[in-house]
């Protein structure tokens, strides 16, 4: 997989240079590569003198043509790590042609003897104790030559003038110093530091065909202490092996991640299209098929943390939100809901976050449980949305909607009961439209929560306002109306804030008997508030209590009757509400 991504980006930078003639795959990653705040000199190697310089802060213009040089050559220059430093780790850079180091530590740790030390040990790379990495530098040198010692020692003088003539005190930030040098000769000794110290241990790196292979440091360990990730079926036990030339471009690939990373791009796809890159809340809008990938910055690398195909992930949907519950907006009630028909997954994400969780869905796909604080919450909608996020995270990103379409009735009526109980009843209407639209969708099904419900207020509204005693007729009509009968209680209830929890006794039964039992319960607490000859709940209440339910409790109708305007307060022509 990771073969097949490298080389679709190697396809992305011979695009790129026919689009930029004098473009190299260097230039590809430092056009987005963002230097560090500090400041930049470019120094002449012959004279010391400075022919052209850069203040870098958080603002600077990086579309400059001094910026990307700079970037250019800073990014040939950068040490690997600070375990693989040329000889002190407070100096950043690895050739004789840069010297970067922090401001602050100038005074005290860059010392004269510093910077000798930093030269000489470049000058005697293949002089190294480290038997192995001997090897690859005497190689290295075989192949392309020593380092240019009256360069180096030019080079080195000048910097050692350099920093004695500087004033950096009580400054902060990088110092990066450069010399005037063709290009070809930073990559040059840029490489000869680069391949004797990529491996991950040269130790494990064995000749075939005249080419040195080894294991890649990218994302991967291998120590004695770790025998399980040896390949005991193999002649090496090395879990793969890669050659030097394609270490170096493995190498520009995470360095390609890790300014991805940089720019806040954190999802990628991988494709016959290119490369796909998005940050936080946005997603593709054309069809994806490949693979998708999720990188975070780690201690010295840009870390893979998701690697998946993708066999097709479509923007495309169609999804009725209907005001199924005629919810009447105001200046007290807000709309957060827009009805209509959604055929973009991109215009979707946002709402579902938006109306489910509060909008603390998007920003919290992959956030550390003990990162996300929930306001005003008791804990139960984090936990629904740490259960949940996944199952998202799989159809936004992958297209994959199966373990989502298998759960997402029971969870989303968890939310509403969790907003019903502790939160805002207008909120849980909107929940209650949109899941429902969403339960059709996953279930191929048209508009049929919405024509189920209108045809049974109708047929309700008729029975509760008839003269004569009438009977309810299936379950769906008869959760309805429960729901519409507890909603009416709680109405009656005097505290000054009443607390939709009060509903929790009926939400918590788990069969017809228990919520009867509970109906009864409030009808005993509120009986004194409600009038004896009110029609409407007395036709309502009878019809319930003469029913007897067939199969187990049917909560999103019940909860839908509970969230309903409610029939029995409905005004109609000429008449005051009860």
């Amino acid at each position: 997989m990771l073969k097949d991504c490298i080389e679709i980006l190697k396809k992305e930078i011979e695009l790129y240079k026919k689009d930029y003639p004098n473009g190299d795959e260097i230039s590809f990653i430092t056009d987005s590569y963002s230097l560090t705040v500090g400041t930049y000199y470019l120094l002449d190697i012959e004279t010391g003198n400075i022919k052209d310089s850069l203040e870098v802060d958080k603002n600077a213009d990086k579309q400059t043509d001094l910026y990307r040089k700079f970037a250019k050559l800073e990014y040939l220059s950068m040490y690997l790590d600070s375990n693989k430093a040329v000889a002190d780790k407070n100096i950043f850079s690895n050739n004789i042609f840069s010297f970067i180091v922090k401001k602050e530590n100038i005074e005290e740790k860059i010392t004269e003897s510093i910077i000798d030390g930093y030269y000489s040990k470049i000058l005697k790379f293949s002089e190294n104790s480290d038997t192995d990495k001997r090897k690859l530098y005497i190689d290295y040198e075989t192949k392309y030559g020593k380092t240019d010692n009256t360069l180096a020692d030019k080079a080195k003088d000048k910097i050692k003038q350099f920093i004695k003539n500087l004033n950096v005190k009580n400054q902060k930030g990088r110092l990066a110093v450069f010399f005037d040098i063709d290009i070809t000769e930073y990559k040059k000794e840029s490489n000869r530091y680069i391949l004797a110290n990529i491996y991950n241990a040269n130790k494990y790196n064995y000749s075939k065909n005249n080419s040195v292979f080894g294991l890649p440091n990218n994302n991967m360990g291998l120590n004695d202490k770790k025998p399980y990730l040896k390949n005991k079926s193999r002649k090496s036990n090395l879990p793969f092996a890669i050659s030097q030339d394609d270490i170096l471009f493995q190498k520009l690939f995470f360095d390609y991640l890790m300014n991805l990373f940089d720019n806040k791009k954190y999802y990628l796809y991988f494709t016959e299209d290119g490369v796909q890159a998005f940050g936080s809340k946005a997603y593709p809008q054309k069809d994806i098929c490949g693979y998708f990938m999720r990188i975070m910055k780690a201690q010295k690398e840009c870390e893979i943390l998701e690697f998946l195909n993708v066999d097709k992930r479509n923007d495309k949907v169609s999804i009725k939100v209907d005001n199924i519950l005629n919810i009447e907006y105001s200046d007290k009630i807000q709309q957060n809901l827009n009805y209509k028909k959604y055929t973009s997954l991109n215009e979707l994400i946002p709402v579902i976050s938006e109306i489910l969780y509060s909008k603390w869905l998007e920003s919290n796909y992959f956030t550390d449980a003990k990162d996300i604080k929930i306001k005003n919450d008791s804990g139960k909608l984090k936990n629904i949305l740490l259960k949940t996020r996944k199952l998202w995270a799989d159809w936004f990103y992958l297209g994959k909607q199966e373990n989502l379409k298998n759960t997402f009735e029971k969870f989303s009526m968890e939310i509403i009961k969790n907003t019903i109980e502790n939160f805002y009843i207008p909120k849980a209407r909107e929940q209650y439209n949109l899941r429902m639209a969403l339960i059709d969708y996953f279930n191929n099904k048209e508009k049929n929560m919405s024509e189920k419900i209108k045809t049974i207020v109708e047929v309700l509204d008729k029975k509760i306002n008839s003269k004569i005693n009438d009977e309810i007729e299936n379950d769906e009509e008869y959760y309805f109306a429960v729901g519409q009968a507890a909603n009416y209680f709680i109405s009656k209830n005097k505290t000054t804030k009443k607390s939709h929890s009060l509903i929790s006794p009926i939400l918590q039964c788990r069969t017809n008997a228990k919520l009867k039992e509970a109906l009864k319960r409030m009808f005993e607490k509120y009986a004194y508030a409600i009038q004896n000859n009110s029609l409407r709940f007395n036709n309502l209440y009878g019809m319930i209590s003469r029913y007897e339910a067939k199969n187990e409790i049917n909560f999103d109708m019940l909860i839908g009757g509970y969230l309903y305007q409610s029939l029995i307060y409905k005004k109609e022509e000429g008449e005051d509400n009860e």
